[in-house]
């Protein structure tokens, strides 16, 4: 009953054994069935004592919590006398990874358990803390004692130690501002002021007396702080009431601890959003329902089925789109919900992830046992964003495997983590995260939203996001208005624009703020037009003369400020929308530290007038502007001349300030040289970096834009020093161009302009390097053009490469084996499968003599990802799996069925071993694709359920698409000729989206044929047109040939309704066998040319030839069972027997 309080006795049994069941089962208990996975010693695990129930064999038990008290204790009896104190103290803090079974809120038991676990964590940090401050180091002290703040900010103890160590570095402006913010907090959530002893300590702070030789020395503290933590957790009173009576300083953590409060203090009630309100507490409601949900009975539901749970509020500046976004997030935080708040600023929309940087800083840091319950890869992969690197365990960073440096694998990677930490979290209660001033996010972290946002459907977590509409570009290609369109397509999203108030709203909301005369609010009512934000700055002027513009009423609100406040808040708007008081003191003074109370009033004062508000615990303090508009005042109210020196003062003190970490900033850094009008090789250097610390991360549009800054300025430098950085500039950005948007003719350009470098000014370097290189860029721009459909220009560049080569006799080696699969992959699109496969064999043989010459490479440093030609050079291992996976696909054009499923899998074991997830589902795909036209139905499926799982849950839609058409084929075959055509419209959907020309036109064709079996007669023509005009447009011989076999299979099928017109039958007739003869010309795959041989045998039969017919039939059933196409033998026999 007390794990089950409130189930019956008999229920509370059942379940009890069924537990125990499933334990020994996972225990390896000797009585399990045949094949269930068990230990090799097959002992009972579990002693009974009556009612009671123990794990036996406890000398080979290992529990955390039994060794986190047995350290405890030691740590207790022995105190400072053991040898290894300090390690003893460390080793128990980090065995403590979070709250103890932090999901069963309910159990007194549990509870308690919890709440003495919890203590005695609080009371190690603390000691440890002491330690070091008792030795000097107060650094250290100083973090210890900031992780204890953040999970507990109005613990006194901690406050006292931290006000001590910050005095102790000379730090008086952090202390004091530390002090105001636990006094705030203390009123806030306790209606309490803080002790006597904590008041005395912030006064000896604030008068400059200094702590030497006081009550308050390191030693002094270490020694009461010692005293003052026992070992045993007792009852103990809360923080003095507002009488002061109690003296005390308060070190136990309270049952429950306040969260932090959500968004900023408004003045007055929230008018006229009823119905935004009512929306977006169903979506709550919606998610929350997931506890229980989908998840938990199958996979990710059809797109039509999905309940949204993003929801987008658009609107104007100051519509009240924060303020909406805010009264939720409270409502969800009371109601038990995870509230995750992410404001995002103009300045860091140059930085890859940063609103996802953000937000899961606040979910680790908030639940640090999180980490224990993600595996090494997932850790690994969020450690590529190095702004986590600090709330993720120490080791994980060391020896990344080599799969881990392929950029496109580390994408997938980092997406799956960040998926399953949410996942993870959600398990815990669930999950709201609120992303504020979305328009100005960087491009990966809207498409990681967009992965999000599908592959947690089904999970109790929501998103909200508010958007300032006038300020995304109207273009639909524009990266935000991309991803909205996309999910509105998918049913994951659920836009909300918010309207002006009307004019008895406005009325409502500024007489609920102040008594205002009827000609006031009149002249608001004229002039807000509907703008909350600017109605409530009306009614707060004290001006005689209210102002018309909210520039003028926003000025009325400044002059209330004393003239240096003023000035500081102006330089603070060059840092944007948010600052830190060490950057505020260096802007200001050029310390980092307030040591003669300069800083410290005057941000007292914007706090105490609601133009800033501050967040956070200790030292980890940060302002915030009240609203955006705040900054664009503050910010226009600065002659341009002083902006650019202020832009120069920042990006110096940023660059001081993260000394060794200047990769981390440099996007950052970029902007305000750029706004400063800074050195053009300066900038272009930490425009570079800024691109190299995206590219890392796989945010390849985010990399392009850096990249770009940084050739714009590096052409500004007059010296032909820069050139080689120039080159390598334009090879990334390039690269990043191709992989960021698909822009081809873009990066075919850009490659053209390396080319054109490398021939005018690199002739000095080793002839044979640079040839190779030559060769690989003409290979790239190859691509460019296959990918864009003009086969003829691929085949003119890629012949460039091979000229390059055979110039200067270059014989084997990557490069030739990268130029081989080109060459390959042209022969294919040509229809020329017999070249095409030798083609990708002598790709494959060099590479294997390759590597048995040089060892594979080993685990290596995460930030030397390398471009892809810079890999090729270097060996291009990954290429191994993709020839094999290439082969594959030759060989079942070419009717090889049986051999192509054996390259399939020896590609499928090279990505499983290298745990490359797309390919692993690309790979699968292919795999049931060819089960399918072996008519394996059940192999097929299974292959393709793989496949569309993992395309899930790495969120790739272009192989979604693929996987879509496959099941759509297997469908049709099956006869479910209705779920066919929805996973065929899935599949066309998103390839118009993503461009891809060559499936478009594949998928139209057959498509056709289904609607045309369910008499869809025009939208069958439709889609028939389509393909062939698609087709026609790339020169595509393949594509064209399979358009043609559907146009010819369509008015053969009209020809055998027609029942009287004979003269209409035999044009219908004809014209399908002239298109079978022009498809038969050309050089297609084998399936098409079966297909096409079929239609014209049922022209024969249906002329009246009967004869001929059943040769053709049997013909193409010997040649279909030949090349093991099943599905067409048996449908060629089935026309026999009706001959």
């Amino acid at each position: 009953m007390a794990l089950w309080p409130n189930d019956d006795i008999n229920t509370a049994s059942s379940t009890l054994n069924k537990t125990l069941n499933i334990l020994r089962k996972v225990l390896g208990h000797p009585s399990v069935k045949p094949g269930q996975t068990q230990s090799s010693d097959a002992v009972e695990r579990f002693l009974t004592d009556g009612d009671w129930f123990g794990l036996a064999g406890q000398e080979r038990i290992w529990i955390d919590v039994d060794e986190f008290e047995r350290l405890v204790e030691q740590v207790d009896q022995e105190g400072n006398k053991l040898p290894e104190y300090e390690k003893n103290l460390q080793d128990a803090i980090a065995l403590y990874s979070g709250d103890f079974l932090p999901e069963e809120r309910v159990a007194e038991w549990a509870v308690r358990r919890r709440q003495i676990l919890r203590q005695k964590w609080v009371e190690l940090l603390l000691k440890l803390s002491s330690l070091y401050a008792s030795s000097n180091d107060y650094v250290k002290a100083i973090n210890i004692l900031n992780n204890l703040l953040l999970k507990d900010p109005t613990n006194e103890l901690a406050i006292q130690q931290l006000l001590v160590a910050l005095m102790n570095l000379k730090r008086r402006g952090e202390a004091i501002q530390a002090y105001q913010h636990f006094e705030k907090t203390l009123q806030r959530d306790y209606n309490a002021v803080p002790s006597a002893e904590t008041r005395a300590l912030h006064d000896a702070i604030r008068s400059g007396e200094g702590l030497t030789g006081s009550a308050f020395s390191s030693k002094a503290m270490a020694t009461r702080n010692s005293e003052k933590a026992p070992a045993t957790v007792k009852k103990t009173e809360r923080h003095s009431s507002n009488s002061g009576q109690s003296s005390h300083a308060r070190h136990m953590l309270p049952v429950s601890i306040p969260s932090e409060p959500i968004g900023r203090i408004h003045q007055g009630s929230l008018i006229g959003r009823d119905n935004e309100l009512h929306a977006m507490r169903k979506l709550l409601q919606n998610a929350h329902l997931q506890l229980v949900g989908s998840r938990r009975i199958g996979g990710i539901p059809l797109d039509t089925q999905r309940q949204p749970q993003f929801l987008l509020l658009n609107g104007d500046l100051g519509i009240g789109k924060t303020r909406l976004a805010e009264e939720l997030g409270r409502e969800a935080q009371r109601d038990g919900w995870n509230v995750i708040w992410n404001r995002i600023y103009q300045l860091e929309s140059v930085i890859p992830y940063r609103v996802w940087i953000e937000a899961l800083r606040n979910i680790l840091t908030k639940n640090p046992s999180i980490t224990s319950l993600l595996s090494l890869e997932t850790l690994r992969a969020l450690s590529t964003l190095s702004g986590l690197l600090d709330v993720l365990p120490a080791d994980i960073t060391s020896n990344l495997p080599a799969h881990m440096l392929v950029p496109e694998q580390a994408k997938y990677a980092l997406y799956n983590a960040v998926s399953e930490l949410l996942k993870q979290t959600s398990e815990i209660g669930p999950v709201l995260i609120v992303l504020d001033d979305i328009q100005w996010a960087d491009v990966s972290s809207y498409e990681l939203l967009g992965h999000l946002a599908r592959q947690l459907t089904g999970y109790p977590i929501a998103f909200f996001a508010t958007c300032r509409e006038s300020e995304v570009p109207r273009e639909a290609t524009h990266p935000l208005r991309k991803m909205i369109l996309e999910m509105q397509r998918e049913h994951t999203i659920l836009p909300l624009d918010i309207k002006p108030l009307s004019p008895e709203q406005i009325k409502l909301l500024v007489t609920s703020l102040s008594p205002l005369p009827e000609e006031a609010v009149t002249h608001i009512q004229t002039y807000a037009a509907g703008n909350p934000f600017f109605a409530e700055q009306l009614a707060c002027s004290d001006a005689a003369d209210l102002p018309v513009t909210i520039s003028g009423a926003l000025g009325d609100r400044m002059k209330l400020l004393k003239p240096e406040c003023r000035e500081l808040l102006r330089h603070a708007a060059v840092l944007g929308g948010a600052f830190e008081l060490p950057t505020i003191c260096m802007l200001e003074t050029g310390s980092d530290t307030d040591e003669d109370d300069m800083i410290l009033p005057l941000l007292e004062e914007a706090l105490k007038f609601g133009v800033i508000t501050d967040e956070g615990s200790g030292t980890r303090i940060s302002y915030h502007f009240w609203h955006p508009l705040l900054v664009s005042y503050l910010y226009g109210d600065l002659s341009s001349m002083r902006r650019a020196r202020l832009h120069q003062r920042v990006a110096d003190i940023i660059l001081q300030m993260n000394k060794g970490r200047e990769e981390n900033v440099a996007a950052t850094v970029t902007m305000h040289l750029e706004k400063a009008g800074a050195d053009a090789a300066r900038i272009a250097y930490y425009a570079e970096l800024a691109g190299n610390d995206a590219y890392i991360v796989s945010a390849y549009a985010d990399a392009a834009t850096h990249y770009q800054t940084a050739v714009h300025y590096l052409k500004k430098v007059q010296s032909t020093d820069v050139l080689p950085q120039l080159i390598s500039l334009l090879e990334r950005l390039a690269e990043c161009t191709m992989n960021g948007g698909g822009d081809y003719e873009k990066a075919c350009n850009i490659f053209h302009e390396v080319l054109e470098l490398r021939s005018r000014h690199m002739t000095s370097q080793d002839a044979q390097s640079e040839v190779l290189l030559q060769a690989l860029l003409w290979d790239q721009i190859s691509w460019t053009w296959r990918y864009r459909g003009d086969l003829q220009q691929a085949w003119n560049c890629w012949s460039q490469g091979e000229k390059l080569l055979n110039g200067v006799n270059i014989v084997g080696g990557p490069v030739w084996a990268r130029l081989y699969y080109t060459r390959s992959n042209l022969y294919q699109l040509e229809g020329l499968y017999e070249q095409a496969l030798h083609s990708a064999q002598e790709a494959l043989s060099l590479l294997e003599s390759g590597q048995k010459q040089s060892p594979a490479a080993g685990p290596s440093d995460r930030k030397m990802c390398k471009t892809l030609i810079q890999r090729i050079i270097e060996g291009y291992p990954d290429l191994l799996g993709r020839l094999q996976r290439h082969m594959g696909s030759i060989a079942v054009a070419m009717g090889q069925l049986s051999q192509a499923l054996a390259y399939q899998n020896k590609a499928l074991a090279f990505f499983e071993q290298n745990e490359e997830l797309r390919q692993i589902a690309h790979v699968s795909s292919n795999i049931g694709f060819i089960h399918l036209k072996m008519a394996h139905y059940s192999q097929a499926q299974a292959a393709l359920r793989r496949a569309q799982l993992r395309a899930k849950d790495i969120g790739d839609r272009p192989l979604l698409s693929l996987v879509s058409s496959n099941l759509g084929e297997l469908d049709a075959a099956l006869g479910n000729l209705e779920e066919a055509e929805k996973e065929y419209a899935f599949a066309l959907q998103s390839s118009s989206v993503l461009g891809d020309r060559e499936y478009t036109s594949k998928w139209n064709a057959s498509l056709a044929g289904i609607l045309q079996a369910r008499g869809e007669w025009a939208e069958a023509a439709r889609c028939i047109r389509s393909a062939f005009s698609i087709a026609r447009s790339m020169q595509n011989a393949p594509s064209i040939g399979q358009a043609l076999v559907a146009l010819a299979n369509f008015r053969l099928a009209q020809a055998l309704t027609l029942q009287t017109d004979e003269q209409k039958c035999v044009r219908l007739l004809g014209h399908a066998q002239k298109n079978i003869e022009r498809a038969l010309a050309l050089e297609v795959d084998a399936e098409t040319r079966l297909k096409g041989q079929l239609v014209s045998a049922q022209i024969l039969l249906k002329r009246g030839k009967q004869d001929e017919a059943r040769r053709a039939f049997e013909h193409i059933m010997e040649e279909a069972r030949r090349t093991e196409h099943l599905q067409i033998m048996e449908k060629a026999g089935q026309l026999l027997a009706q001959a």
